[in-house]
């Protein structure tokens, strides 16, 4: 049985289409990338889908992150990145992804500009993690975001002369940090104004 898409969904399309983004243009010392983040389409809700990064990758090692990577040359657009990245690492295929739009860009403490890319997939999925790459793969219901006792920020010094502000959400003992974090926050910003943690 297909899932019906809640209202809200369309809603934040619509955001996420008529909003000014935040577009930064990067510099040679950046690495461009772009992640996809999946909103599963559940009998019971909605969910978001992250992976846990292996302990053999070669950045961000043991991470909660969403699918995506580094830009390769022959990625014409950040989109193609998200997708090409979420087929690579989970077997998503493109055509079965709903783009819902772009968040703004990010720089990480690490030095990538990434593009975050929201769009939703059918569920369940029949996932295909790369052994090398993903350990795990989560589905976490929408609404446990949404609990502010999970949902902590620390400050952490200056970044570009402004305070670094870091997210951070406790599901019972698995950290979502950094910007993986920093994107699901900015989302529940735009889905569920006044309602955001």
């Amino acid at each position: 049985m297909i899932a019906r898409r809640p209202a809200w969904l369309e809603t934040v399309r619509a955001s996420l289409g008529t909003r000014p983004r935040r577009e930064l243009a990067g510099s040679p010392a950046l690495i461009r990338a772009a992640v996809l983040m999946p909103l599963l389409l559940a009998e019971d809700g909605v969910r978001v889908l992250l992976t846990r990064r292996t302990e053999t990758v070669g950045t961000h090692k043991g991470q909660i992150s969403f699918p995506g990577g580094k830009t390769d040359p022959g990625d014409h657009t950040s989109l193609h990145t998200a997708l090409r990245e979420a087929d690579e690492e989970l077997g998503i295929r493109s055509e079965d992804v709903d783009v819902l739009g772009w968040l703004d860009d990010s720089i990480t403490i690490t030095d990538f500009l990434v593009t975050p890319i929201v769009g939703t997939l059918p569920h369940p999925y029949p996932y295909r993690p790369h052994a090398g790459e993903i350990a795990e793969v989560l589905e976490v219901p929408i609404e446990r975001f949404l609990d502010g006792s999970i949902h902590r920020v620390e400050e952490r010094g200056l970044r570009f002369g402004q305070p670094h502000l870091v997210h951070f959400y406790d599901l019972d003992g698995t950290i979502v940090w950094g910007a993986t974090a920093r994107f699901i926050h900015h989302f529940l910003e735009l889905a569920f104004p006044g309602g955001a943690r």
